[in-house]
């Protein structure tokens, strides 16, 4: 059995997110299907899909026209960020403001 983090684990866990929140965005983008360059800079910033292509969570577009496409690292890490973030949403105001600027439009 997996063991429930402590209300301290899980605000040192948000604190290191909300320093991320730009990368994490981009990454939610993607995953939602906002990954054509043009949608992805209107939504977000070429330093954060930079700094998420070098994290190996984002792969570039093999062409013009195609999407950006997120890794399997990239889904991984979104995974774990919804398991702290979203889940926590409804009780935690620190993770309910992380919730709403990554996944806000």
């Amino acid at each position: 059995m997996v063991r429930k983090p402590t209300a301290a684990e899980r605000a040192a866990a948000v604190a290191a997110l909300e320093k991320e929140q730009a990368i994490y965005r981009v990454a939610y983008l993607i995953a939602r299907g906002d990954g054509r360059p043009a949608e992805l800079m209107l939504m977000s910033s070429m330093d954060s899909v930079m700094q998420a292509m070098s994290r190996g969570w984002v792969a570039a577009p093999i062409t013009a026209g195609l999407p950006y496409q997120l890794t399997d690292s990239g889904r991984v890490a979104l995974t774990r960020w919804f398991r702290i973030v979203a889940d926590h949403a409804g009780v935690d105001p620190a993770c309910k403001a992380l919730y709403e600027a990554v996944t806000a439009w």
